[in-house]
């Protein structure tokens, strides 16, 4: 029984850390066309905060 709940506690902590990267990836992705859209000076003066 113990087993099964350390399984379920591994996959949560795996899914944790996939959403994790999913959002980082997102957000990396935003900030790339973000800067696209800026020239490059003006991005480099205000960077978002970071959350």
């Amino acid at each position: 029984m113990r087993r099964v709940v350390l399984l379920s506690q591994e996959m949560d902590a795996g899914l944790q850390a996939w959403q994790l990267r999913q959002q980082e990836k997102f957000q990396e992705e935003e900030r790339k066309r973000k800067n696209a859209l800026k020239p490059k000076g003006a991005a480099l003066q205000s960077p978002l905060p970071s959350q």
